[in-house]
């Protein structure tokens, strides 16, 4: 008699199955027609990631039978037939799903013959490809011409149009099965699909207020499908406005949709993993307003992330450096050989950046810094660029081909200099603004936030 382990790891715990055949309750087969005899595989979404929960070689009929527990997960599983062939399909309350394919076309010649979940989900699939192909049809034809002229606006046209019949029929899958988890299934990978691409503020904050619309966030079985947390994601990443925000506005509008999200229906479980999720993200940022929220609003979730005795430490030796806090004062030698004291300064603003050539975000962003520097140096904004590198001359040749004439110095970080330690230099670049007092503020995580900022404290 064959036994066989279903391991599944769900959302923070690992549960253990291990079960005779005859006492699984749910049954999944596979026909193959000119099967070649291979092992085919059952796995389980936890999120981007599946494991294993059963495997077998098929009968001499060709079909493949996998047993799983009552207990086992609903959701989303992965199905794969020898290397190179799978498929996704759902389980979820139903006893007995019954698939049929070809071995050389596993995907597109699958068939249902038993399972109204996967008959819905599979035309939705079907559905959802077409239109991809459709889109991605248009936008090579895009590239060889130019908004404003004719076919590029009725090609633009053709694309609202495919976008709003998907929408549509999508819909219409969703709502006529609303007693399926495919259904909720649909629902949560159709919004995601239709946010749309305008990048202004105001465009993407009306998104945000409408992303979980019609999500049924009580449903648990979306924890094991794939695109639960990238839609996280993607409603985090579509709140993103460097180009209008500051660093610190920008804090803001991530914690004020962070309270919307956790303000609307959410199961129990969904919840947490969304806690999680946003604490592990955010912990090695400098978002400090969200950390602060989620460490408060997050529960235990959040805590086991910010429980860390290294997020513990770099968060005291962050506080000092917040907003409002008087920057660290220090002298140090230029470039040039004169020295240079932060506190003698007579700039009404001061950007302090921390900065390697070794760092590929460092080479991209002092440049654009130097643009921003141009525009605002002769209304009394100044650099104090400070290399952390050992080697003087890599240094010297970026800080020459690149015109960076404002004030340069060079502390290396292995050096028995205190200021990288005091202003808790753990990565590149590490920028703080300051005022002629040494008053912290603003801390930019990139040129556009920084320009953001100066635009609003100069009035423009």
């Amino acid at each position: 008699m064959r036994r066989f382990i279903v391991f599944f790891a769900a959302v923070s715990s690992l549960s253990f199955f291990s079960l005779e055949k005859n006492a699984a309750q749910v049954t999944i087969e596979l026909r193959v027609k000119e099967s070649i005899g291979s092992t085919s595989k059952l796995s389980v979404y936890t999120g981007k990631e599946y494991v294993t929960v059963d495997s077998c070689r098929p009968t001499i009929e060709g079909i493949y039978r996998f047993n799983l527990p009552e207990t086992a997960p609903p959701g989303l599983y992965k199905l794969t037939v020898g290397k190179s062939g799978s498929f996704d399909l759902i389980v979820s309350g139903e006893k007995h799903v019954a698939l049929q394919t070809v071995a050389f076309a596993v995907e597109d010649s699958l068939r249902v013959i038993d399972s109204d979940e996967n008959k819905v989900f599979f035309d939705y699939i079907k559905l959802k490809k077409t239109s991809e192909q459709q889109h991605w049809l248009i936008k090579s034809l895009l590239q060889y011409h130019t908004s404003g002229d004719d076919v590029y606006e009725k090609l633009v046209d053709e694309q609202r149009r495919l976008t709003d019949s998907f929408d549509s029929r999508a819909s219409e899958l969703a709502q006529a099965y609303p007693s399926l988890f495919v259904s909720s299934y649909i629902n949560l990978d159709t919004k995601l699909q239709a946010t749309g691409t305008k990048s202004d503020c105001n465009s993407r904050r009306m998104k945000a207020d409408i992303w979980w619309n019609g999500v049924n966030l009580l449903d648990n079985r979306l924890l094991n499908t794939p695109i639960l947390i990238p839609r996280l994601w993607s409603y985090i990443e579509s709140l993103l406005c460097e180009d209008e925000l500051g660093m610190e506005e920008q804090d803001s509008i991530f914690v004020h949709y962070i309270q919307k999200l956790f303000a609307l229906p959410l199961s129990e479980e969904i919840r947490n993993k969304f806690a999680e999720t946003l604490a592990d993200g955010f912990a090695e940022t400098d978002y400090f307003e969200v950390i602060d929220y989620l460490a408060h609003a997050g529960g235990k979730a959040a805590a086991t992330v910010f429980d860390n005795p290294d997020f513990k430490t770099r968060l005291e030796l962050e506080r000092p450096l917040m907003v409002g806090s008087k920057a660290h004062d220090f002298t140090a030698k230029l470039m040039e050989g004169e020295k240079f004291k932060l506190s003698r300064s007579v700039s009404r603003y001061e950007l302090i950046v921390f900065w390697s050539v070794w760092c590929p975000h460092c080479v991209e962003t002092l440049p654009k810094i130097r643009s921003i520097y141009e525009e605002f140096r002769h209304k009394g904004f100044d650099v104090v660029a400070v290399n952390i590198d050992e080697e003087q001359e890599p240094w010297k040749e970026f800080t020459s081909n690149n015109s960076l004439q404002w004030h340069n110095t060079q502390v290396p970080f292995s050096s028995n200099s205190p200021i990288p330690e005091y202003y808790n230099v753990d990565g590149t670049p590490k920028m703080f603004l300051v005022d002629n007092s040494l008053r912290i503020l603003s801390r930019p995580t990139s040129a556009a936030q920084l320009h953001a900022t100066l635009r609003k404290l100069y009035g423009e």
